[in-house]
């Protein structure tokens, strides 16, 4: 599990997260779980971003050599029916080769710590080289394998990062020893390709447990997928005059403008590989909470196409539509053709310009979500949508018969163990906004007062009035 920690991050004094399948982020306005929410996708899309460039490094062939031979010694030892259930500790290699495996994980860490920095520097608007802000820090850590990684805005006060992967295991069943094909042997008659599963299974020890991507749709959507046709209209017009002109782009805060280049660069001429899970999701969302289908249709004005909201009714525009059409439509195209499996979904206010009822079936869709395998992260003022997340919780203690007798189904059934919640608030002795944990079980939920008081003054208003008016 990884856990996220903050300190002067913004209007966060401090706090830690850990994220699981669903994790959810409640309390007042201001206290920081935007904040939050930002420190986790920045410190997340740095691993992603480095994933690919992960590559061991040997000084010259001779070495490269010397690394194809001793694995091929070491897995040629191994029967077939071995290689499926064995594993290898890395410190089993060579001290050559588990030295060189340590060396090139601790420059992927750097960079990925430099890179980070620079994104959350952005978030908090301290210029490059900037030394003398107060500094804040952010930590991502992980038990098994170990890893810790330290951030801060001061160069000086940063650490190297700390992580240990020389006991970790590597199945050897990730290596393909099958013939293979003509041309794949180099001219030593040596097989490369076991270099790369090399390569692939450390860097999935490196990275094992962060997700594959994370993407963020921020609040205030509505009104940004409203203007993304402009935006793009005016780009693309803009793009004409490239060499002619200045062009003038608009600056954007960061995540604003990662959202709309999402958007903008969703194409259903590329559509993602559909997961049945997910898909299913999508279909009861736009089934149970739109009354309606959102996609793309072909623009005749620009090579852009159109965000459409089909219904009995007829097809309308996004701007023809509901607050509630073009909160949501964002947050299906995604679905449709950017989320998989395995990635992080960071969703601010999913219950924005719903009626309560349609709140209800949303959160019955975002549990599809979570256990179709996306791992997704909230941020939420509501209590009705709170209060489902809560019963589908209460579902993992209930039979089957009564969960549908009540409406609900099996993919609706959130275990306690898929969910963390955190509660925010102002703690004038820390000197801004700290997080603490609410208890997640299967018997009431999630264990939170934060909608309580505001319900019993409406109580309690409401009987005032009432014997006001009788008396």
């Amino acid at each position: 599990m990884l856990t996220i920690s903050v300190k002067n991050f913004g209007p966060i004094a401090e706090g830690s997260v850990d994220l699981k399948p669903l994790t959810i982020f409640v309390g007042p306005s201001n206290t920081g779980k935007s904040y939050m929410a930002t420190a986790v996708h920045m410190v997340l899309q740095g691993f992603v971003d480095h994933k690919y460039r992960f590559r061991l490094r040997y000084d010259d062939y001779d070495d490269y050599r010397a690394m194809l031979h001793s694995i091929m010694e070491l897995l040629s030892s191994q029967c077939e029916s071995e290689l499926a259930r064995k594993e290898l500790a890395i410190s089993a290699l060579p001290d050559w080769i588990s030295s060189q495996i340590l060396k090139t994980s601790q420059n992927l860490l750097s960079n990925v710590q430099q890179s980070v920095i620079r994104r959350l520097n952005r978030v908090v608007e301290i210029p490059d080289g900037a030394v003398d802000q107060p500094g804040y820090t952010v930590v991502v850590h992980r038990e098994n394998p170990p890893l810790n990684v330290l951030l801060a805005s001061q160069t000086e006060a940063l650490t190297s990062p700390e992580f240990s992967i020389s006991k970790a295991l590597i199945s050897l069943a990730e290596f393909d020893l099958s013939p293979p094909l003509p041309g794949m042997y180099d001219d030593d008659g040596l097989y490369p390709e076991i270099v790369d599963s090399l390569d692939n299974s450390i860097l999935d020890l490196l990275l094992s447990e962060f997700p594959s991507a994370s993407i963020y749709l921020p609040a205030a959507r509505s009104g940004m997928v409203l203007s993304h046709k402009a935006l793009a209209s005016s780009i693309i017009r803009q793009a004409s005059q490239a060499g002619i002109r200045t062009i003038t782009v608009p600056t954007l805060p960061e995540l604003v403008a990662e959202f709309l280049s999402n958007l903008i660069a969703l194409d259903q001429r590329r559509k993602k590989e559909d997961s049945l899970g997910v898909a299913n999701a999508v279909e009861f969302i736009e089934t149970s909470v739109m009354q309606g289908l959102v996609d793309f249709e072909e623009s005749g004005e620009l090579p852009y196409p159109e965000i459409s909201y089909r219904t009995t009714s007829g097809n309308f525009l996004l701007h023809q539509t509901s607050s509630m059409v073009t909160e949501l439509a964002p947050l299906i195209l995604f679905l449709k053709y950017l989320v998989r499996p395995g990635d992080l979904l960071i969703l601010e206010e999913p219950e924005s310009h719903l009626h309560p009822a349609a709140q209800l079936q949303l959160a019955r869709g975002i549990a599809r979500l979570v256990n179709a395998g996306v791992q997704v992260l909230i941020t939420t003022h509501s209590g009705d949508f709170m209060g489902q997340i809560d019963n589908l919780l209460r579902m993992s203690n209930s039979r089957e018969e009564t969960a549908r007798s009540l409406g609900l189904e099996q993919e609706d059934r959130l275990s306690p163990e898929q969910v963390s919640a955190y509660g925010f608030r102002i703690d004038p002795d820390k000197g801004g906004a700290v997080t603490y944990t609410l208890p997640v079980g299967s018997d009431v939920g999630i264990e939170d007062d934060e909608f309580l008081p505001v319900a019993e003054l409406l109580y309690h208003q409401a009987l005032e009035l009432e014997d006001a008016r009788l008396t």
